[in-house]
């Protein structure tokens, strides 16, 4: 079905075509209110629109169970969804702290038993999750990101800026049942 015209315009036709008018309103109102989602757009002097993408696109832009978001050295993760089994648990937004400058790295710890998670920032990979399995730990230790901290300025007037590197939530996950 045809967007903003009844019927598709071809060459030669007059401007005085039944929905004409109508269509080029609606295409003015959409190109006016568009939104963007993950970005924001910019007009040029001559009314061109330019669409900037802030940092993510596409399905990136699709919240993501354990999002990150940075103030500073502290950080929040939320949509925080995990499964277990066939059972789909949801736990609170879990705040944390980077401390340090440098490359570290960010893993959730999920008590199986009562159902929370709280944050870890470690700068190996072993030091926030578990090098070997451990039948008897009731922690359940996932690794979500790869970051490097800087701050710049001193004493009252540092500000600490932190980026991730990678995102090892995706990373395949190997299940063995005995």
């Amino acid at each position: 079905m045809p967007r903003f015209f009844p019927k598709r315009l071809s060459e030669g036709m007059p401007i005085s075509t039944r929905g004409f008018a109508a269509g080029i309103s609606g295409m003015a109102c959409a190109l006016e209110e568009m939104e963007l989602i993950g970005g924001h757009i910019e007009w040029s002097a001559r009314n061109v629109p330019r669409l900037i993408i802030d940092g993510r696109s596409g399905a990136e832009c699709i919240p993501q169970p354990f999002d990150v978001a940075f103030d500073g050295g502290d950080f929040t993760l939320s949509n925080c969804v995990y499964r277990r089994g066939p059972v789909t648990k949801e736990v609170a937004d879990i705040e944390g702290k980077v401390v340090n400058d440098g490359t570290q790295y960010i893993a959730v710890w999920i008590d199986s038993e009562a159902g929370t998670g709280a944050a870890y920032v470690g700068t190996t990979i072993a030091s926030v999750t578990d090098a070997t399995v451990n039948v008897e730990s009731t922690q359940y230790k996932v690794l979500l990101y790869k970051i490097e901290a800087a701050t710049t300025g001193e004493g009252e007037a540092a500000v600490m800026s932190v980026r991730v590197l990678t995102d090892y939530r995706t990373a395949p996950a190997v299940g063995l049942y005995v």
